[in-house]
């Protein structure tokens, strides 16, 4: 299922993420890890499996906010659209059980805790925002 797999890889980007930023001291930011090479890599290795789920997904951080963005590959038709959008707000505390394991990781690695904000979006083809939610709300 695919939700099994997007959790699998948010908990993988989480450990990697505190142990990259636990090595580095000094103030840290969420993008501070997502411009390193091992993230880079981390990333490059998890793409195919992501694409073998019919989505692309990139990772943004801007300071302390960091950004799943997860675009379907395929285009759909505005009602298949209104189904998955459906969907995927239907599963909403599943959602919000990954973004927290994700925060929490970050929260204990970066410099200003409280100031982790993941966010988890996904899009249509055409760049169209079907769902989007971040933790902490």
């Amino acid at each position: 299922m695919k939700l099994v797999g997007k959790r699998l890889v948010s908990a993988m980007l989480g450990l990697l993420l505190v142990l990259s930023l636990v090595a580095c001291g000094g103030d840290v930011t969420v993008q501070d890890y997502v411009e390193t090479d091992e993230f880079r890599q981390e990333m490059e290795s998890i793409k195919p499996q992501v694409e073998a789920q019919g989505l692309k997904v990139e990772v943004t951080a801007q300071g302390n906010t960091m950004t799943y963005t997860y675009t379907y590959l395929d285009a759909f038709s505005d009602e298949q659209l209104e189904i998955i959008a459906t969907n995927l707000a239907l599963m909403a505390d599943e959602m919000e059980a990954i973004l927290k394991e994700v925060y929490d990781s970050a929260a204990e690695a970066v410099s200003k805790p409280d100031e982790v904000v993941v966010v988890m979006t996904y899009c249509s083809a055409d760049g169209q925002v079907l769902y989007s939610q971040s933790y902490p709300s």
